[in-house]
């Protein structure tokens, strides 16, 4: 009994959901515009990292990422206009991503950002401005990862309580 139990232990924690994370720079048409971005392709439905982000950018920099103003709705981009994060530049920028599902549970999250004057912030131009809008992503990516492994380790240790208590059970079972 006790190796059925640690081999069921065993292949609920190998059947966790593997995470893959893949990073690259990247380009994107944006209002005709071939803009650089930061890519990121992770495991995950578009719809959780959307709310996931949306939910991290508002409790860690205070940034709106809805995009859902009635008279300029666009489904593809999730938009915070005019916002100020101290971290990239003094200045206002409108803070861009968009998130698509490439695969059937990947996901590829797209983040640029440009200043108020239409100016895109790209490497090339912004170095430093870049650099900090990709630690931002990074940093999303970290807290991101690091709940879904948490969550994922506390359901296989759920799993091993509830196999204890069948323990329990099965032997009144071979008692009787």
């Amino acid at each position: 009994m006790r190796y059925l139990i640690v081999a069921i232990s065993v292949i609920c924690f190998f059947s966790m959901d593997e995470q893959s994370l893949y990073y690259s720079e990247g380009r994107i048409d944006y209002e005709e515009i071939l803009v650089q971005t930061i890519n990121i392709k992770l495991n995950g439905k578009p719809d959780i990292i959307k709310e996931s982000f949306q939910k991290w950018m508002e409790d860690k920099y205070d940034v709106d990422l809805d995009g859902k103003s009635l008279l300029f709705f666009d489904k593809e981009f999730m938009k915070a206009n005019g916002v100020v994060i101290p971290e990239i530049s003094s200045r206002k920028i409108d803070l861009i991503v968009k998130v698509d599902e490439t695969a059937a549970d990947a996901t590829s999250f797209h983040v640029f950002a440009k200043f108020k004057n239409g100016d895109f912030i790209i490497k090339k131009l912004f170095p430093y401005e870049f650099k900090e809008l990709e630690s931002i992503v990074f940093q999303y990516i970290t807290a991101y990862l690091s709940e879904f492994y948490i969550t994922g380790a506390k359901a296989v240790e759920k799993t091993i309580e509830d196999l204890k208590d069948h323990k329990g059970d099965i032997k009144e079972l071979k008692k009787n």
